[in-house]
């Protein structure tokens, strides 16, 4: 599993550092509420591409993120 920091979030989606950081937060938001546990300043890779659209995850993936029970 991969985990994108601010400068690689920065550089996929042609936005400032900073922007990635607000990014960042607000999903790794999401992932909280969804039961996931969380890296501040980092947000996994399959969740970030699958949000943004970088990615064709299928809800039967076996990639697919797993909370944690």
């Amino acid at each position: 599993m991969k985990f994108l920091n601010a400068k690689e979030v920065a550089k996929l989606m042609g936005i400032s550092v900073s922007g990635a950081y607000d990014i960042i937060r607000k999903l790794n938001a999401e992932l909280v509420q969804k039961g996931y546990r969380v890296k501040s300043g980092k947000v996994n890779e399959l969740y970030f591409k699958k949000v943004y659209g970088f990615s064709d995850l299928g809800e039967d993936d076996p990639h697919e993120l797993q909370a944690n029970a």
